[in-house]
């Protein structure tokens, strides 16, 4: 099962993490975020998301850091709307956890279409591996590890004449 995040303004990026990784967790830098008033502003604004079990919201270094519930799949569309909705659009998205996205793609209907767009994912460094088939999502395996930015996917994608539709990390 898997949920389809938007990419919304700001970059984005998950971070491979070991098998031994606890609770999937989320780190997410605002541009603005001055005393402990923005932060309880920020701890606020995202309480409502359904899938958030704890928050921390750290002036010092900008950074709002969440927990999942247990079992919970890991909507960070939900999670920047809600920065956003507060007044605090996230700069940067880091997940950690993730092992594969889906993402589809929308118009991929024969090997005319998959061998450009296989061709443009593999200069993504970060990629491991692309099932990449006409009508299905794209399975991308990610590297145990590596940081992950997704403006990078989305980049490589538009230069070969495709968009993402929508990307979920995969469960």
């Amino acid at each position: 099962m898997s949920r389809w995040l938007l990419l919304a303004g700001g970059v984005f990026a998950v971070l491979g993490a070991s098998a031994a990784a606890a609770a999937p967790m989320v780190r997410a830098t605002v541009s603005h975020m001055c005393c402990g008033a923005c932060a309880n502003a920020v701890k606020g604004g995202v309480s409502g998301v359904a899938w958030i079990a704890n928050v921390t919201a750290e002036p010092a270094s900008k950074s709002v850091t969440v927990t999942a519930k247990e079992g919970m799949p890991i909507d960070v569309a939900a999670l920047t709307a809600a920065l956003s909705k507060t007044g605090f659009p996230p700069q940067v998205v880091v997940l950690t956890g993730a092992r594969a996205l889906d993402v589809n793609v929308g118009h991929l209907c024969c090997g005319g279409c998959v061998g450009p767009l296989k061709a443009a994912l593999s200069g993504v460094t970060w990629i491991a591996g692309a099932d990449v088939k006409p009508n299905a999502p794209v399975r991308l395996t990610l590297k145990e590890g590596a940081e992950i930015r997704l403006n990078e996917l989305v980049d490589a994608m538009a230069k070969a004449g495709y968009s993402a539709n929508g990307i979920a990390v995969a469960q």
